[in-house]
């Protein structure tokens, strides 16, 4: 900052004295403090690097401050070929959310006793209250996490009091169950709707009860060992490096004993967005989980209402019909037990992180991607009776260590489609990482 200042000096000495030395002198402070502020932005990213383990957050924040491209809604086209104002904007892309929802009919249910006992303990509350971050928004009860997070102490009782009494009713007030969902973009042109995914912004009060009521689930599948071993998203000592580890090792054995290997990448469609209620009702209780908490899930999930936001402008209420909430406490764990079973449907390798599930099998001679194809039809049935769909245009094969013509189909919306290959060379290391 003091060589900057000096310069500045001689920057203003210089436009009122011109000359040689006034202006040899600016150069010199001028290239200085740019060489300082090299070396200190340097400085600053490796401790960003250094501090990556224990403060990450930092580190991706600062990355994302340097994206060229920021996201944000533009307005749309309308069929007529003009513009649309915010409000018609955030009509458009709500009705566009609205049009994945997956309506279903009736499910058989299954009867079972309560087995977990939730009680929602006023240090509990305390707890997670503290340990709101406050620099977060509020939804759209405009119930602030700062306010929460200050008043703590003050507050833990009643929410103590008021989610025993939701729990055991089974009921939620409706500002619990509404969200105001703000549009990111993805990619292609910023003027078709399809092109943005929904990010709901839901109570922060509801969040807490929902995160003490996640926690009590978590440990009761994980005492009795439901969730099975290839799934790695949403728990307890797996990740997304443990899930590519697992996946390399076995990657790696194939080519070492002289085989070839096909892998298959699955992509769902709208995948959290299309979880239908009643069945994820059913398989909640097939885990064996209480009535009681089967009851408060579903008045969670039944009854939800959304509104999209665009710069100030709001679309109308509609009704949720199906999914669970992405950004919510108790969504990924619903979604990831929603799909827990689907490796029980396939003879293949298989493993999962949450919705990016891949399938692998050795190839030793032509045939042997029967194994995979007969695979992908299980999955059809899979889907045809839990209505969560796969999409075929962004489902790949890759081919490696092997020249056999080997190509695989996935029938979706009684259409049968060929699967894309990636043929990009690349290593099997480059290709995990």
């Amino acid at each position: 900052m003091k060589v900057i200042k000096q310069r500045e000096a001689t920057r203003k000495r210089y436009r009122i004295f011109d000359g040689n030395s006034n202006f040899s002198e600016y150069k010199r402070l001028r290239n200085k403090a740019i060489g300082l502020i090299r070396k200190d932005r340097t400085a600053h990213q490796q401790k960003l690097v250094e501090s990556f383990k224990d403060k990450p957050k930092r580190f991706y924040a600062y990355l994302h401050n340097k994206q060229s491209v920021k996201t944000k809604v533009t307005r749309l086209m309308k069929l007529d070929g003009t513009i649309s104002d915010d409000t018609v904007t955030a009509d458009v892309l709500c009705k566009q959310f609205e049009s994945v929802f997956v309506k279903e009919t009736a499910v058989e249910s299954v009867e079972v006793q309560d087995s977990i006992d939730v009680k929602f303990e006023e240090l509990t509350i305390y707890k997670k209250l503290t340990a709101l971050k406050t620099n977060k928004s509020p939804g759209p009860d405009s119930i602030h996490p700062m306010f929460l997070s200050k008043t703590a102490a003050a507050v833990a009782k009643p929410l103590s009091v008021l989610f025993n009494c939701s729990y055991t009713e089974g009921r939620l007030p409706q500002d619990w169950k509404n969200a105001v969902i703000t549009p990111i973009f993805k990619k292609g042109r910023r003027s078709d709707p399809e092109n943005y995914r929904p990010i709901s912004l839901t109570s922060v009060i509801c969040k807490i009860m929902e995160s003490a009521i996640r926690d009590c689930i978590t440990e009761f599948i994980q005492k009795k060992n439901l969730v099975t071993h290839h799934q790695h998203g949403f728990i307890s000592g797996c990740s997304c490096l443990t899930h590519l580890l697992e996946a390399v090792e076995a990657w790696t054995d194939i080519p070492d004993e002289g085989y070839g290997l096909d892998i298959i990448y699955l992509d769902y469609r709208k995948a959290f967005d299309t979880v239908p209620h009643r069945r994820l009702i059913t398989k909640l209780s097939n885990y064996g989980l209480p009535d009681k908490l089967l009851i408060w899930v579903n008045n969670l999930l039944w009854g939800r209402m959304m509104k999209v936001q665009v710069n100030g402008s709001s679309s109308s209420w509609v009704h949720v019909l199906s999914g669970v909430p992405q950004v919510s406490m108790l969504g990924p764990l619903l979604f990831m037990l929603y799909v827990n079973d689907l490796p029980d449907w396939i003879r293949s390798s298989i493993k999962m992180f949450a919705d990016d599930t891949k399938l692998w099998t050795t190839i030793s001679v032509t045939n042997d991607n029967q194994k995979l194809q007969d695979d992908l039809r299980r999955l059809k049935d899979w889907s045809d009776k839990w209505l969560l769909k796969f999409n075929p245009d962004k489902c790949k094969v890759m081919h490696v260590g092997h020249n056999h013509p080997t190509e695989y189909f996935i029938e979706e919306d009684s259409k049968l489609s060929k699967l894309a290959e990636v043929t990009e060379e690349v290593t099997l290391a480059s290709l995990i990482l």
